[in-house]
């Protein structure tokens, strides 16, 4: 569980939460969505711990082994000679250390993550040889190894096709069922409606919890909002 109590966040000298209360219950599927400038990435960097907020309190239920992280950047050095696999791999550095450390069931894992992705094919080739897309299956599946209970995704689908979309959301509705908790900003509405449980959308420095429709219409969204001075 996560919960922002009279939180308010600035940036580069722009308020984008003014006073705002917000839970996330264990076990949803959050879509966070917004304008351009809203403030969605900056949530998820608050969330983490990346960014602080100018006022109020967030409590967080879990640590660091807990949640996973897919930001809106891909921070991967392309050019270091590292295959798929290996980069993968990587996702589990922080929790074992040394490849020795790895057992089988590590390897065996890192496999059936690929595989999910649609890209076991590509074990063994450089990461320097694949597309955007190919690239964002590969960070996919390291997140995927990792076996977190709370997955932060930010704009995950941008560099994709509307195939590769299907196949990734589709990994995340079957973790959502399995109980991982997911929270992942999006832009496309249908995409919303498919496979968010719950919308939190961001206006007027406001996070407000929405139907998934898109259509914002239901009771906290015809509330008149107050316009505050930051």
């Amino acid at each position: 569980m996560i919960k922002f109590e009279n939180v308010s966040l600035h940036r580069s000298q722009r308020c984008l939460l003014n006073h705002c209360d917000l839970t996330i219950e264990r076990g949803g599927f959050y879509a966070l969505t917004g304008d351009n400038g809203s403030g969605k990435s900056s949530i998820l960097q608050v969330i983490l711990g990346e960014l602080a907020v100018s006022s109020g309190s967030i409590i967080k239920e879990f640590g660091q082994g807990d949640y996973s992280y897919l930001p809106q950047k891909i921070q991967l050095d392309t050019q270091f000679p590292m295959s798929v696999e290996q980069a993968v791999m990587a996702g589990l550095w922080n929790k074992f250390g040394a490849i020795s450390a790895l057992k089988p069931k590590h390897f065996e894992r890192i496999e059936q993550a690929l595989d999910e992705v649609g890209i076991a094919h590509l074990k063994h080739a450089s990461i320097n040889q694949l597309s955007g897309g190919q690239l964002q299956r590969l960070l996919f599946a390291r997140m995927l190894v990792q076996e977190a209970s709370l997955l932060l995704l930010d704009e995950p689908l941008a560099s994709i096709d509307q195939k590769a979309k299907n196949i990734l959301l589709d990994i995340l509705k079957m973790k959502h069922q399995q109980g991982v908790t997911i929270l992942i900003t999006l832009h496309d509405a249908g995409l919303v409606k498919r496979y968010a449980s719950q919308q939190l959308h961001i206006s007027d420095q406001k996070i407000r919890l929405c139907n998934t429709d898109f259509t914002h219409s239901d009771e906290c969204c015809r509330l008149p909002i107050k316009q505050m001075a930051c």
